[in-house]
């Protein structure tokens, strides 16, 4: 039997949900989620998780696997994603993959880099540094002292210039040097197709999709989390923004400003990472 992976990628709000669907219902196939933030429970309006009806429809893997605040690694999920492709493989012949982090979809398909252990010490040195002077500080060094890995990251992300700068400390060498020599191979023919909309279409189709979730209960679904002490410990676009406004510190109008305002950026990121892959076939031009 011939097998091939269907892989759907792009920003946020570009359709790859609305196309997933399609093509799985198209040859009666599972979708497997390559979304670093529906892997948390409780939190399904604000990622856009598929509807209960959609999963009932089309088997979905990889969602509501996590609680809030749990920590999850690219390597975890390229072990977790691989058993469950196997497994689905084993009676299906097309299987789609579909999602917006690049970093999951990039583990999935070429592999890790052998990337060192970075010393507790060092870490605990760059968080000190963070809290004192700042993450423009930290990114300011790394674009210093590795620009290509800060070309690959999201350098608003602390975790990453911070890892990124902690290899270097600890090693001598840059995080880009530690690159595998050629990306691993998978046992199944690969469709990549990545969705790249116009990006005015596309920051329209956020703000409307934002609407549409307050519409559907995002304020509610943030409440609950920050009443259970967990909104604290999420730092995704959607939810972070609200506990300033459950705080009294900013009105609701600010907050969906601020909401729409950050997800427009967290695109702007996403568009940039993916406008540097190859191979990939693009068949999307506009949002919808």
């Amino acid at each position: 039997m011939n097998r091939t992976l269907i892989v759907i990628t792009g920003p946020t709000a570009s359709g790859k949900s609305r196309l997933a669907m399609r093509m799985a219902e198209e040859f009666d196939c599972a979708i497997v989620c390559a979304d670093s933030r529906q892997l948390y429970r409780s939190m399904d309006i604000g990622t856009a998780k598929p509807t209960a009806e959609d999963r009932a429809i089309i088997p979905h893997f990889m969602l509501d696997i996590i609680d809030p605040g749990e920590r999850y690694s690219a390597a975890r999920y390229e072990k977790e994603a691989m058993s469950i492709l196997e497994a689905l493989f084993q009676k299906e012949s097309e299987v789609i993959v579909c999602g917006g982090t690049g970093f999951y979809i990039k583990a999935l398909l070429e592999g890790l880099d052998p990337i060192p252990n970075v010393p507790k010490d060092v870490f605990n040195k760059l968080n000190k540094r963070l809290e004192r002077e700042g993450l423009e500080s930290l990114v300011q060094k790394l674009l210093e002292v590795d620009p290509g890995r800060a070309e690959e990251i999201d350098l608003q992300n602390p975790r990453r210039v911070i890892r990124s700068l902690g290899v270097w400390e600890s090693t001598g060498k840059p995080f880009s040097t530690f690159k595998r020599d050629r990306p691993k191979e998978l046992p199944w023919k690969v469709e990549k197709i990545l969705l790249l909309p116009d990006r005015d279409a596309l920051y329209t189709k956020i703000d409307k999709r934002v609407d549409e979730m307050l519409d559907a209960g995002l304020e509610e679904e943030a409440r609950h989390l920050y009443e259970n002490r967990l909104l604290e410990k999420i730092d995704t676009v959607g939810y972070s923004e609200w506990s300033d406004y459950f705080k009294g510190a900013i009105d609701r109008e600010t907050c969906v400003e601020l909401i729409k305002r950050n997800t427009r950026r967290y695109a702007k990121r996403q568009y940039t990472w993916f406008r540097r892959l190859s191979g990939w076939r693009n068949v999307f031009h506009g949002a919808q």
